[in-house]
């Protein structure tokens, strides 16, 4: 299996992307190029103290992605270079944070789901319960569930 990189791509639209891709080198040779957690950066400047401060935010490109792997026609790149280690240390960062997040939410889902299963199986055994005393109506006195 070959080893992921880092690679920061331009894109002709404008958009600036840091991903993880198996194609270490000729990515033009190809028609398209997989790309892994692409991550979009955004640069804001900032007026400060009488400079201008650069910042950037970052963002999944394909936040409803299921897994987060897209295809970039290489028709639609005009530039792509290796990204300074600085920089893949924050998208990196980053990615582990946005799985660290999902993870949450998923194990919040199954612990919603859980409570709602528990719920229904409360609310199907008072039914039981119910049918039941119907049922015995006249053999005798009521159950009372509490």
């Amino acid at each position: 299996m070959t080893q992921l990189v880092r690679k920061f791509l331009k894109l002709n639209n404008g958009e600036n992307i840091i991903c993880a891709t198996d194609i270490e080198k000729d990515y033009f040779d190809n028609k398209s190029i997989h790309v892994i957690d692409p991550v979009i950066v955004h640069s804001i400047r900032i007026p400060r103290m009488g400079m201008i401060v650069e910042t950037f935010i970052m963002k999944y490109w394909i936040p409803f992605s299921k897994d987060n792997v897209a295809e970039i026609q290489t028709s639609s790149i005009s530039a792509i270079f290796d990204p300074d280690e600085k920089f893949i240390e924050q998208y990196e960062l980053f990615i582990a944070d946005q799985k660290t997040k999902n993870n949450q939410e998923i194990v919040e889902d199954i612990e919603d789901n859980r409570q709602d299963a528990t719920m229904e199986d409360l609310m199907s055994l008072i039914l039981a319960n119910r049918e039941d005393t119907d049922e015995d109506e006249n053999d005798g006195p009521k159950r009372v569930l509490h």
